[in-house]
């Protein structure tokens, strides 16, 4: 009754009704906003679907009150797209500001808008499985991107940004045959890149093995079907980050002596190369392919030596249904 009669007189009833009054007052407020916007979002969304056309269909995320509760707009924070017949995106794609993650992936696009280099909040970026021919796409101020995957297109050429990114995290431009990589290891400068897949590429993938300098994140490393002419004595930096190396068909005689110093290694595909002896004394531990080497004539029985499923399987394991796993 004390802690009651003292609250009474520091809080009195005057009080306690002008707060409650202006709470149910918030609350009506509130709930009006609601009911107004939820007639709007649905105005909003076929006017949209009108304006961007089959772009807007694959909005899985829209937020036409982001930034602004009583202003309604044509925006979008996840586009998903799949087996589309696009050969090209709408510049209108550049309204959507608040777009985090783009997939349109499995179609015949050919160009995407310089436009969308304005698309600052994105941290997903993925136009696998089309016809693109170029990547002509200044990521610079794609400050929050942390995976672009370019993989499985015609793609020859990439915008100088895309080799200097400092959030950039994962990066696939596998299958691309021709994607030229910077032949000047000073253009490549990507310090958090754990993930990198450049393989079935058919270029010199040389300068992209240069070490820790320009890359000093690296933890999976795809190389596959390029070619290397050397590696550098630079090369033997990766050792201290590199978790799984993956150098198969390019055209190797040898291995590296540097890869006694990859300390980390856990997995290692160099098959299908013209390998005659291995003088490295891997860690029984480490995952080893090296199928299609005449040094797996005169030790056919050898793990290491066993045949895959596939050329381009990247482990052993299957479960025998014809497919890679």
């Amino acid at each position: 009754d004390q802690v009651e009669d003292l609250q009474n007189k520091t809080f009195p009833r005057w009080m306690k009704l002008v707060v409650f009054a202006l709470s149910l007052s918030y609350g009506i407020f509130m709930f009006a906003v609601l009911i107004v916007n939820a007639a709007r979002f649905s105005q909003a969304s076929t006017k949209c679907e009108r304006q961007l056309e089959e772009i807007f269909k694959g909005c899985k995320l829209q937020v036409p009150f982001c930034g602004n509760m009583f202003e309604v707009s044509c925006d979008c924070a996840v586009l998903e797209m799949k087996d589309h017949n696009m050969t090209k995106l709408p510049k209108g794609i550049s309204t959507l500001k608040s777009l985090q993650k783009v997939t349109i992936i499995n179609g015949p696009l050919q160009s995407i808008p310089q436009e969308i280099e304005n698309l600052n909040k994105l941290f997903i970026f993925n136009l696998k499985f089309n016809q693109l021919k170029e990547f002509n796409i200044d990521i610079s101020q794609w400050e929050n991107i942390i995976t672009i995957k370019l993989a499985f297109n015609k793609i020859k050429f990439a915008h100088k940004s895309l080799w200097n990114n400092k959030n950039l995290i994962n990066l696939e431009i596998n299958s691309n045959e021709g994607f030229q990589i910077p032949k000047d290891t000073k253009d490549i400068n990507l310090p958090h890149l754990q993930y990198f897949h450049a393989g079935n590429n058919s270029v010199d993938i040389t300068p992209i093995l240069s070490g820790a300098e320009q890359l000093p994140s690296i933890r999976q490393f795809f190389l596959n079907g390029n070619s290397i002419s050397h590696f550098p004595e630079s090369f033997v930096s990766l050792g201290k980050t590199v978790l799984y190396l993956g150098i198969a068909r390019c055209k190797l005689l040898t291995l590296p002596s540097a890869l006694s110093e990859f300390k980390l290694l856990k997995y290692i595909d160099a098959r299908n190369n013209n390998i005659s002896s291995i003088d490295i004394l891997f860690n029984k531990n480490v995952d080893q392919y090296f199928d299609g080497n005449p040094v797996c004539d005169s030790m056919p029985s050898d793990r290491a030596c066993e045949t895959v499923c596939s050329t381009y399987c990247d482990e052993r394991k299957s479960v025998k249904d014809g497919y890679c796993d």
